[in-house]
Order: structure tokens, then sequence, then C-alpha cells
């Protein structure tokens, strides 16, 4: 039972995560805020993580401290980041929108299906970006570029990825509750899953 309820046991290790979790969620929130810097606060928000997680004494790491330090180095390349990928979502859900105006219901299928191809590469894109930006220094569009790449190459970690955000997109629907540690739940799943793949590139 030591073992099981000690500092070096399983459970407090389990607590302990969960409780760093909450923080970072709760600072991914406060980054968040303006909406404009949604970009900058998700890069820190990975960079934080990629440190909880390469650290096997997770107690011993200052996570606001990692957090706000990403948040104020990554704040210019991350927020175009996020301006760019959103502007281009948003260009093309009003595209979607307004397909029906076009006479030929031939080309409104096959334009449709067209947009619908570059919204899911967006999703790709968004996936991957801001870890790439938390962990190498890199220029924007080499970012992105990499991105797609590196989302393409590895479908199957990539849909999972989607998977696991749904599965607590759902979670948080059951039980609100769960929303204390949502957005810093999935990208930990996130930053699990892709560590390896980026670790074939460097």
């Amino acid at each position: 039972m030591q073992g099981l309820f000690g500092v070096d046991g399983p459970l407090y290790k389990a607590c302990l995560l969960v409780y760093q979790l909450i923080i970072l969620n709760l600072l991914w929130v406060a980054g968040s805020l303006p909406v404009l810097t949604i970009g900058s606060s998700t890069t820190a928000l990975f960079y934080a993580l990629d440190k909880l997680i390469s650290n096997k004494n997770i107690s011993g790491i200052d996570l606001g401290k990692a957090f706000w330090k990403s948040f104020r180095q990554n704040l210019k390349q991350a927020t175009a980041a996020w301006l760019l990928l959103l502007g281009a979502v948003l260009l093309v859900l009003l595209n979607l929108e307004n397909m029906h105006l076009l006479a030929s219901s031939t080309l409104v299928k096959y334009l449709t299906a067209l947009q619908l191809v570059v919204l899911a590469e967006l999703a790709v894109v968004s996936l991957y970006a801001f870890p790439l930006l938390a962990r190498y220094q890199m220029g924007l569009f080499d970012c992105l570029r990499t991105a797609l790449f590196i989302g393409n190459r590895h479908f199957l970690t990539t849909l999972t990825a989607f998977v696991l955000i749904f599965a607590v997109y759902r979670l948080i629907l059951w039980n609100l509750a769960f929303a204390i540690i949502g957005a810093a739940g999935a990208a930990y799943l996130i930053a699990y899953l892709t560590k390896s793949k980026f670790a074939l590139y460097t």
C-alpha cells in the first residue's frame, strides 16, 4: 500500500499530473482571453507540456515560468500563424456558405469537395503548427509547410489525435467539470503522440 500511496507511487503521480494539467489549462485560458493571442497561448501550452513529458521529476517543473517564457518568445510568430489559419478557415467557410449562388450544380459539387479538402488540411496544419513552434526555431511558412508534411506523412497519428480531441470534447459535454482540464488534457495527448514523430526530423 505504501508503494501505491507514496510520493513515488502511481496514484500520487497521477494526481500530480492532473493538478498540473489543471494549472496549465487555467494558464492557457488566461493567455487566450484576448482571442488574438490564442496561438501564442497554445504554443506556450505545448512548450510547458513538452517540459512535463520530458522531465521524469515532474514535481520540480515551474510550469508558470515555462508557459509565460514561451508565450513572450513566440508572441509574434504564433499570433501570425493563428490569424493566418483562422482567416483561411473563415474564408473557406464563407465559400461553402455561398456555394449555392453558383448556377452549375456540377461545379458546386466539385468546388464543395475541394473546399472540404482544404478545410481538412487547414485542420491538420493547425494540429501540428503550434507544437512545432513550441519545440523549434523556424520561420512562419517553414512551420506551416512542415506541419502540413508531417500531418499527412503520419496520417494514423493525425487521425488518432483528432479522435482524442473529439473524445475530450464529448467528455466535456457529458460533464462540464472536465472543462477545467479540457484544453491541457487534449494538448497533453497530442504532445505525447507527436513527440516521437518530430524526433524523426531532427
